[in-house]
């Protein structure tokens, strides 16, 4: 029987998460369904989770790789290996609803290049709603093979989450790739480096419950991520810079009120100068003031906030995934600052 459907995962070192994502899919799968877990070298107890799993699905693929060749790569190679019309990312910690697959295979019978999929976002446990609504979305809409800029727009910001995306396979393995090993977003480099031949899908109705808290890929590295990789990434796409410009700066961590408000937060320091920022800057000059508002203490960088905006000049975070992405924190920043907190 012909699978439409391939569920991949990439993962590592998720066994006290994997069962239950598996569960969740395995409950509703239907004949036309297939599961590949792409293991990046767990030494955890993955392996024998996922096992167990198998013995009740069995169109249940678990390959164990022998080193962990990062996220994007694991991603990429879990679509390769896969059998199905189309590949569904998902994340090896988040949770299907109940008749979540029936409703995106419906979807997937009018050929769509590309299926983005609601969800809500919940806390670590699973047991509070934080988004109810990531897509913010009340209908469901289709996008031309030619509206790459709408479709961003809409819904560039919640493609952070990999695991909103079903793509047809060929559509994957017939565009680049490797340009985007590394980068943690290989998806968006995909989607948007041309435009979509059958157009695409977004389904509002909230199909997944995600997980907070647990991005193991970013954990060390988020400055990096959030505010190198991912705007490079963005800039290197083919859409309008009037659409970029709204989700991104192009080099964010240049910008002295951008970097004294990740600081303020938390989100830069003097780590984040050594590990990410110097590097990128050529001349002593150039590094001086990113050098200092790392080495700038917390509760000074808000003050400093508070001083700039009582002038008129409004710190430049409007074209910044931070304030998308991060809500709550940016609220706290706000909060701070016009409250006069000191902490």
């Amino acid at each position: 029987m012909s699978i439409k459907l391939s569920i991949c995962i990439a993962t590592m070192n998720r066994g006290s998460f994997i069962g239950d994502t598996l569960d969740s899919i395995i409950n509703q799968a239907t004949s036309d369904c297939e599961i590949v877990v792409l293991d990046g070298a767990s030494t955890d107890d993955t392996a024998q989770v996922v096992a167990a799993r198998r013995r009740r699905f069995e169109r249940l693929r678990y390959i164990r790789q022998a080193e962990n060749n990062g996220i994007d790569q694991d991603f990429d190679r879990a679509v390769e290996l896969s059998r199905g019309e189309y590949c569904w990312l998902f994340s090896d910690d988040d949770l299907l609803k109940t008749g979540a697959l029936n409703t995106v295979l419906r979807v997937l019978q009018d050929d769509f290049s590309l299926v983005l999929v609601n969800g809500e976002h919940r806390d670590f446990t699973m047991t509070k709603v934080h988004v109810p609504n990531f897509f913010m979305m009340d209908s469901d809409k289709v996008y031309s093979a030619g509206d790459m800029d709408g479709l961003f727009a809409d819904l560039g910001r919640c493609l952070i989450c990999i695991c909103c995306v079903v793509i047809k396979r060929s559509v994957w393995l017939e565009r680049d790739r490797k340009a985007y090993y590394g980068s943690r977003f290989i998806h968006m480099g995909v989607i948007f480096q041309q435009p979509l031949p059958q157009g695409a899908y977004a389904i509002s109705s909230v199909l997944m419950s995600l997980r907070l808290g647990n991005a193991q890929t970013h954990a060390r590295d988020g400055f990096l991520v959030w505010y190198i990789k991912l705007p490079w990434l963005i800039w290197s796409l083919p859409i309008s810079e009037a659409t970029k410009i709204s989700f991104s700066n192009p080099e964010p961590w240049k910008d002295f009120t951008y970097l004294l408000a990740l600081r303020s937060v938390g989100a830069y320091s003097s780590l984040e100068y050594k590990r990410s920022v110097r590097p990128l800057l050529q001349s002593v000059r150039s590094r001086v003031i990113p050098m200092l508002v790392g080495h700038t203490p917390r509760k000074v960088a808000r003050w400093l906030g508070l001083l700039i905006s009582s002038v008129g000049k409004r710190y430049k975070l409007s074209h910044t995934p931070w304030k998308k992405t991060h809500p709550d924190s940016w609220n706290q920043y706000v909060d701070g600052l016009e409250g006069g907190a000191s902490h």
